[in-house]
């Protein structure tokens, strides 16, 4: 992976911690001398999405991989997360070193990981012929009237 994005909590405004973190993941990507993006349209096949925060941020990481082909490792920044698998010292552990390294893939660093592959769900809802949504989700889909009243009396 040539590139990094760095995907940070979608609930927070500034966290010092957080920001902490990314100059962490930041100061290791210019030692490894690895591009890191922006912006998440940069993303592409050859990008590391670092999803920072909870499910619900890495759930908006696995749709970006699923639009540009990317790769997602999820730190989770919270206290219970069933999709993000690592917390936030694995940041600061050799693994994730190798995980950043240029040379990851030659050398093997990477046989200590499980690389998931997960099927997404996906979903058209259309109105007299026309295409109002079309959307890929990771576990599932809600739907709901846009007017409830009457149901509930």
């Amino acid at each position: 992976m040539k590139n990094i994005f760095i995907l940070k909590k979608l609930d927070v405004t500034f966290d010092p911690q957080l920001e902490e973190y990314v100059q962490h993941i930041t100061a290791l990507c210019n030692m490894f001398k690895k591009n890191i993006l922006e912006n998440e349209n940069q993303c592409d096949e050859e990008t590391l999405i670092l999803s920072l925060g909870g499910d619900g941020t890495m759930l908006y990481a696995c749709g970006l991989s699923s639009q540009y082909g990317s790769h997602v490792v999820g730190i989770n920044l919270g206290n219970l997360g069933f999709l993000t698998p690592f917390t936030s010292d694995f940041l600061y552990t050799e693994e994730f070193k190798y995980l950043l390294h240029p040379e990851a893939y030659k050398m093997g660093y990477l046989n200590n990981f499980r690389i998931m592959k997960r099927d997404l769900l996906s979903t058209r809802v259309y109105n007299q012929n026309a295409e109002l949504v079309n959307v890929n989700a990771l576990n599932e889909f809600v739907l709901t009237c846009k007017n409830t009243r009457g149901i509930l009396q």
